[in-house]
């Protein structure tokens, strides 16, 4: 019994920091990211026409992601329905904006990865409350990002 308290007291240790972080990063996302004219137009586009958009090259994935980011923010806070977001993200959508052709047919669009689905070199979802970090990426999202 007193092993089982000291794991389970350790899981609420981990799970409080980890809420404090996910406070602390949704407040930094908030202020780096404002919901604005830009990110509503952005958001409201019908998915084919932003695809659209993307593949043309007259939304940049960065600006795209950014967008979405904003309006997570906004939903989440009366649906709790996003636990994190990915950290690398942003860099990965500064590298599809630096390539010189687009990636696939899904270039750009942000995409939710549920909280079971492991990413690479990230601390993310359900594992997140242990404390250990993906070293390699679930077959699912690889799947999806490499569209």
């Amino acid at each position: 019994r007193a092993k089982n308290a000291k794991k389970r007291n350790h899981l609420t240790k981990l799970r409080k920091l980890r809420q404090k972080e996910r406070q602390e990063q949704f407040g930094d996302f908030a202020i780096r990211f404002p919901f604005a004219n830009d990110s509503a137009t952005i958001v409201a586009l019908p998915f084919d026409v932003l695809v659209d958009k993307l593949q043309k090259r007259e939304l940049k994935a960065k600006q795209v992601l950014e967008a979405y980011i904003a309006k997570t923010l906004l939903v989440t806070q009366e649906f709790n329905c996003v636990t994190q977001f990915i950290d690398k993200a942003i860099e990965w959508a500064n590298e599809l904006d630096a390539l010189p052709e687009v990636k696939g047919p899904l270039h750009g669009v942000p995409i939710c990865i549920k909280e079971d689905h492991d990413v690479e070199e990230e601390c993310a979802g359900l594992i997140s409350v242990s404390g250990i970090i993906a070293s390699k990426a679930s077959q699912s999202y690889s799947n999806r990002r490499n569209l």
